[in-house]
């Protein structure tokens, strides 16, 4: 989805030179929905030559979500939500083209929870403000499929949607007030109360120490093992907070929140209890799987015995057949040809 972190965390997917705060960015996203529930979560997205792009690296989040799109295929997993979440980044990306000033409006069904989706979904509603088009993520609790079709009936006069792929391709880009898109959005959906905000920023002063130096550990083993350090220190806190201990002294506050305090202690270090989510379940494969928003939507990549393709156009790169058409952009082999004499996208 456009939001970032959302995306379930594969820690594969941070390989230098991924950029630092990328990786700070998007797991403070992840353990703000899949560990804090946070009812709000306010992001920035870049604009750059009328596409969407990643603000700390300027990869296409089109090439993002393409890679999702992959790396589920390799895996063995279906791809329908997957690729209707590209065409719905398409259709943004085009609408702002003829209107820039306009609010976005996306609407996220949860996924099949026999994939490891949480009984929520989301919805989106932002700005363009110059380069960076401003989004907040509303978390929709228990939502069905009518209520969605009340909103968008309410909201642009559209009703029929069957299926949550049908809504995830299908955002728009209206004249509206955000603000009141927000306001409509809290009154049609349940949405929990905002103390899990108050609760999460506490939380996050105490822990960003940390995760900024899990951002900095190149080693795969022990970034897994430091992920699983900041969910439990996650979990800890917002039990600690919610039951209003937060001035109690604890074990753990003798030791700072520096993360090398925990690194050797199993209570900490050992797997967290899953949970499901926007993007599939928290322990899905070796590694949990984050911001699914986005950028990180890759498992290495390096897939032996493929092969290879980068799109000379925006850039996307696969490791494996892609057919006539890049799932970056949407280039197709003989429109390349036409316009550079030479084949593409095979």
């Amino acid at each position: 989805m456009i939001e970032r972190g959302a995306i379930a965390f594969r820690q594969e997917f941070y390989e230098p030179p991924t950029v630092s705060q990328q990786i700070v960015d998007d797991v403070t996203s992840y353990l703000g929905e899949y560990r804090f529930e946070v009812p709000e979560f306010e992001y920035k997205l870049g604009i750059e030559r009328g596409r969407i792009v990643d603000p700390n690296t300027g990869d296409l989040m089109t090439s993002k979500a393409a890679k999702a799109i992959e790396i589920r295929r390799k895996d063995g997993l279906r791809v329908s939500r997957e690729e209707a979440e590209l065409e719905g980044l398409i259709r943004i990306e085009e609408q702002l083209k003829d209107n820039p000033l306009g609010t976005v409006i996306w609407l996220s069904p949860p996924g099949p929870s026999d994939e490891g989706y949480g009984k929520y979904g989301f919805g989106y509603v932002g700005r363009r403000n110059g380069n960076l088009l401003e989004m907040t993520a509303i978390r929709l609790e228990n939502p069905e499929m009518i209520d969605f079709n009340r909103a968008t009936r309410a909201l642009w006069g559209e009703v029929g949607h069957q299926s949550p792929e049908d809504l995830l391709r299908s955002p728009k880009v209206l004249n509206i007030d955000a603000a009141g898109v927000k306001e409509f959005i809290h009154g049609v959906f349940e949405i929990k109360e905002s103390a899990g905000n108050t609760v999460f920023r506490r939380a996050l002063d105490k822990m960003q120490g940390a995760i900024v130096a899990f951002a900095g550990i190149q080693d795969r083993q022990e970034r897994q093992k430091a992920l699983y350090v900041l969910e439990n220190l996650a979990i800890e806190l917002k039990a600690r907070y919610q039951r209003g201990e937060e001035n109690l002294v604890y074990m753990t506050d003798r030791g700072g929140y520096s993360l090398a305090a925990f690194m050797g202690r199993e209570d900490y270090t050992a797997r967290p209890p899953l949970v499901a989510g926007s993007c599939g379940s928290s322990g899905r494969s070796e590694s949990n799987d984050i911001f699914k928003s986005i950028g990180l939507f890759s498992d290495s990549l390096s897939i032996s015995n493929q092969e290879g393709f980068t799109c000379p156009e925006c850039g996307y790169e696969a490791h494996g057949p892609i057919g006539n058409t890049c799932p970056g952009c949407g280039l197709t082999k003989e429109a390349y040809a036409k316009k550079a004499g030479v084949e593409v996208c095979a």
